[in-house]
């Protein structure tokens, strides 16, 4: 690879990084925003486990040469953290769905069901309103 071409590659790298660290600080500024006023920010973090160490049973080490992969039960976990609440919240799916973004949009609208039944509401004042077709 001759020179112009790997300081080319060296440039783009460079851009990508740079990029990239942006977009983490725009989430640590967006999780603080969350953590800070839950009550007007929501910040949320999906996370699937790598579906390997989800198989039930479960073998510590390597698995015996007995037991085949198929045998075993397979499982799809996922959590998701609320950086409002702290509180983490866990999904687990045994292979009925395949994983795709399907399955993370159904996640979340779990989630903000769930997060909107702690929330408390707050009702507005009854206000006596006047209509025209109101009988007096």
């Amino acid at each position: 690879m001759n020179v112009d071409k790997r300081k080319k590659i060296k440039e783009h790298q460079q851009l990508h990084f740079q990029r990239q660290m942006a977009e983490r600080l725009d989430f640590y500024r967006k999780r603080d925003l969350a953590t800070e006023k839950p009550e007007k920010y929501l910040s949320l973090i999906i996370d699937g486990m790598d579906q390997t160490k989800t198989f039930i049973p479960h073998f510590l080490g390597r698995k015996a040469t007995l037991v085949k992969t198929s045998d075993l039960v397979k499982t799809h976990i996922t959590a998701v953290l609320n950086h409002g609440s702290e509180e983490p919240l866990t999904f687990v799916d045994r292979g009925e769905y395949p994983h795709d973004s399907n399955t993370t949009v159904a996640i979340i609208s779990q989630v903000l069901w769930i997060i909107s039944k702690k929330v408390i509401v707050r009702q507005p004042r009854a206000k006596r309103r006047h209509t025209e077709n109101e009988m007096k």
